[in-house]
């Protein structure tokens, strides 16, 4: 009976979430950078997108994006079709990949609940941006790759995994350390499994696996990268504390208004830092140990017979993790550039639960998996009641943007002939200047990030800015419930 329950209730989990990712396609409002990326790349000529750079271009995804709003013309869901795709994408590679590695157990369907129901990377399954198009493609690489390391005769997963990455790095170029990371240890594994037949398997390697990738690759992102600067990689922080935080923050912290409330806000970060801090790093630890008990077992043995797949997918996906780390440190302490923040880290969001499960599995039968059992069971617990449907948690203060749009629209009505300037908080000059374009607003002057302090007839600012409304003489019309975005205008105005 479980092994039939099991793979049921991932699929309708994992079907749940996609109708709640298309919901939120449809309903929630454009975010900053989803507007201000049509903004740059694809409300003017096609050829933009080969011809310049910017670190808001997702190539693929962005390419994606253009044809899609040319198909079915520009909305807030056409101009996220791309990412749902990428939903589809990583839903069922988690699906595949869960089931080839733990079977049909509990362990499967706890691992699929863990993969799937982090709300911020929930966020990136709809929201316009390329990460959760690049996370399904590198989730179906990962799933090629560990699929012919246990089946060699089979050449087909080789060459879905190197196609499958390269449109990973494709879709978004922060995936570049990971992805890279993941084919350098699957060649290493290879020929350190096939010693005997190594030129056999290097010559296959690169005929199905290397040119393939590489070409792919490089067709889609040459011409922009071409365009691209130092500058453009402007997004991260200086250290991997910093790092572990962010990471930690952006998937635990989705209602902080409930623990405030609680008087448990406090509580709530100590957790993070917890995660952050000492479960991260102790779980790569503990990774590391045994990657090198794992090599050194193969190393005794000599021959292949009685590897285990789990074996296998713990040198592949712990080995990767462990030297996208290492290419992170050389290339922020070499080059300057940034560890990842966020949503640039969000493949660590799927790699250290997908770790976890796969520890144990090889640990099964010892009282050594309860920690782990423990933890993911928390995980998945803590993502299902952190799970929203109402904003996108990077850009919440623009959760209540088109609201605000429509807002100005009813009081507007039948005064169209009458120019209306708009002040806001520079970070909703994109999203405003969209909907002011979708919904063909000529009278409303286009909006600049001067900022709200001048001569307008209504002002939308957040934050410290909307606590000082009243203090600079302007009437409240609107506060939105989730963003706390305020809508005003100057006293002498009327409704």
């Amino acid at each position: 009976m479980t092994k039939k329950l099991c793979p049921r209730l991932a699929i309708a989990l994992l079907a749940f979430l996609f109708l709640v990712n298309l919901y939120r396609a449809w309903t929630q409002s454009i975010t900053c950078d989803e507007a201000f990326a049509h903004s740059l790349f694809l409300s003017g000529p096609a050829s933009l997108l080969f011809t310049s750079f910017d670190a808001s271009h997702h190539v693929l995804h962005t390419i994606l994006c253009r044809i899609s709003i040319s198909l079915f013309g520009l909305s807030e869901f056409t101009l996220r079709i791309p990412s749902l795709l990428g939903g589809v994408l990583y839903f069922s590679a988690v699906y595949r990949l869960c089931r080839f590695l733990f079977g049909e157990s509990w362990l499967f369907l706890l691992s699929t609940a863990v993969l799937s129901l982090n709300p911020f990377l929930l966020d990136f399954l709809s929201a316009a941006r390329g990460y959760g198009l690049a996370l399904g493609f590198c989730l179906w690489g990962m799933e090629g790759l560990i699929r012919y390391l246990s089946a060699p005769a089979d050449r087909r997963p080789l060459r879905r995994a190197a196609f499958s990455l390269a449109l990973s790095v494709a879709s978004n170029l922060t995936f570049l350390f990971p992805n890279a990371a993941l084919a350098l240890v699957f060649l290493a594994l290879l020929l350190a499994e096939n010693r005997i037949a190594w030129r056999r398997q290097a010559a296959a390697a690169i005929q199905h696996f290397c040119i393939p990738g590489l070409a792919t690759a490089s067709l889609i992102l040459i011409l922009p990268l071409t365009k691209a600067r130092r500058e453009h990689f402007h997004m991260g922080v200086s250290s991997l504390a910093e790092m572990a935080d962010s990471l930690a923050h952006a998937s635990l912290v989705h209602h902080p208004e409930r623990w405030a409330a609680a008087g448990g806000y406090s509580v709530l970060m100590w957790c993070v830092w917890v995660i952050g801090r000492m479960a991260a790093p102790a779980l790569l630890a503990v990774v590391a140990i045994l990657c090198i008990g794992t090599i050194y077992q193969w190393a005794r043995s000599k021959s292949p017979e009685g590897r285990r797949s789990i074996d296998r997918f713990l040198l592949l996906v712990g080995g990767a993790s462990l030297l996208t780390l290492l290419l992170s440190v050389a290339a922020h302490r070499a080059f300057g550039l940034l560890y990842p923040v966020g949503r640039t880290g969000l493949y660590w969001i799927v790699l250290l639960p997908l770790l976890s499960a796969g520890m144990a599995k090889k640990l099964e039968g010892s009282i050594a998996r309860a920690p782990l059992l423990l933890f993911l069971s928390l995980c998945t617990a803590w993502f299902a009641l952190e799970f929203k449907t109402s904003h996108y948690a990077w850009w919440r203060y623009d959760a209540g943007t088109k609201r605000i749009v429509q807002r100005i629209r009813e009081m507007h009505s039948g005064r169209e002939s009458a120019k209306v300037k708009v002040g806001v908080t520079w970070f909703f000059e994109p999203s405003m200047n969209f909907y002011r374009r979708l919904y063909g607003l000529d009278w409303m002057a286009p909006l600049t990030r001067d900022g709200p302090d001048g001569a307008y007839d209504y002002f939308i600012v957040q934050g410290e800015e909307a606590a000082m409304v009243k203090k600079r003489g302007w009437r409240r019309l609107y506060t939105d419930p989730i963003s706390g975005a305020v809508l005003a205008v100057p006293d002498r105005a009327k409704k």
